[in-house]
């Protein structure tokens, strides 16, 4: 864990098993953070695709959705409330 950081269940609502958030390495609360999701043996890479496993797209933006709510929950003026995605633009995978 980064020093200093909570651990993202500390800040987000999100709990397994949609927490797509391993942790926060860089933060600027309100604006900015760096962070990462280590997917492990999740159930849904046995079926997507068997014995090709493919991390889904809409997972990549859930985390990175997690990772801004985190940003966002970590300024004092938003700490509890609940973050809610409204929307991606000009995604690719």
């Amino acid at each position: 864990m980064s020093e200093g950081l909570p651990p993202p269940e500390g800040v987000i609502p999100h709990r397994s098993p949609f927490l797509f958030l391993t942790e926060v390495t860089d933060l600027r609360a309100g604006e900015m953070a760096t962070g990462f999701w280590q997917p492990g043996d999740e159930p849904f890479f046995s079926g997507h695709f068997p014995g090709r496993p493919t991390l889904p797209g809409v997972l990549m933006c859930e985390s990175v959705a997690q990772l801004g709510a985190y940003a966002l929950l970590s300024a004092p003026e938003f700490a509890g409330r609940l973050p809610l995605f409204g929307g991606i633009e000009h995604a690719r995978f």
